[in-house]
């Protein structure tokens, strides 16, 4: 079942299989933002992932004298969610331990997968409560993810350019400020502003994906 929010600009759409967000839609010309699947390549859109993300050696592990496969990416993605809270600009959903997922999961959980609408900023938080103490021995573990394009606001561009701000400039602060909402998070002042330098250079083609990375990888 499909559970919507929106307000003035954006329809969002969420799947309670997986709790998964469905469409992201502007409401004047019909626009899809989100990745909507293809076969061919992946069919999925906006995957939550839990109790773990990519895969276990042959799928199995022992805890306590017991054995339990679980599968890729684990089952969150596929479970059905409980819509605890729609209304306005937000949607919560629920996921709670039973005897279906203590197959694969033996400890007793909460998850809870809440979107809220900003004007242009859909934010979506995920919060777990649970007791695992799970010791997985596997060296072979794989894990991918997906990736949503969006296109930037052509109002919000006409205007900074009104002001006399060039397209590439006013493209670049569009993004840095987008950047800006995820760095401001961070609580210590120095390492944000560090952060913030740094995005502000790599936005700029000033930095390389390697700069001073300290992994040394060969080339």
């Amino acid at each position: 079942m499909l559970y919507s929010i929106e307000n003035d600009r954006l329809r969002v759409e969420i799947n309670d299989i997986g709790a998964e967000l469905y469409s992201i839609k502007d409401k004047a010309d019909g626009f899809e933002y989100l990745w909507q699947g293809d076969p061919q390549y992946w069919s999925g859109r906006a995957y939550n992932l839990f109790p773990i993300c990519g895969r276990i050696t042959e799928g199995r592990y022992t805890y306590k004298g017991g054995s339990y496969d679980i599968c890729l990416h684990g089952f969150a993605r596929d479970a059905a969610f409980t819509c605890v809270e729609q209304g306005g600009y937000t949607a919560c959903f629920e996921l709670r331990a039973d005897a279906e997922t203590r197959k694969s999961y033996p400890f007793d959980f909460c998850l809870r997968v809440r979107y809220i609408l900003d004007n242009l900023l859909l934010t979506d938080t995920a919060q777990v409560n649970t007791k695992p103490q799970l010791v997985i021995d596997a060296d072979d573990v794989k894990c991918s993810h997906g990736a949503t394009v969006g296109q930037i606001d052509e109002e919000a561009m006409f205007y900074l350019r009104s002001r006399g701000i060039g397209e590439a400039e006013a493209r670049m602060m569009m993004m840095f400020g987008f950047a800006h909402e995820i760095v401001g998070r961070v609580k210590l002042a120095p390492l944000r502003d560090e952060i913030d330098n740094l995005v502000d250079k790599r936005l700029r083609g000033e930095l390389t994906k390697c700069h001073n990375c300290v992994m040394h990888c060969k080339k």
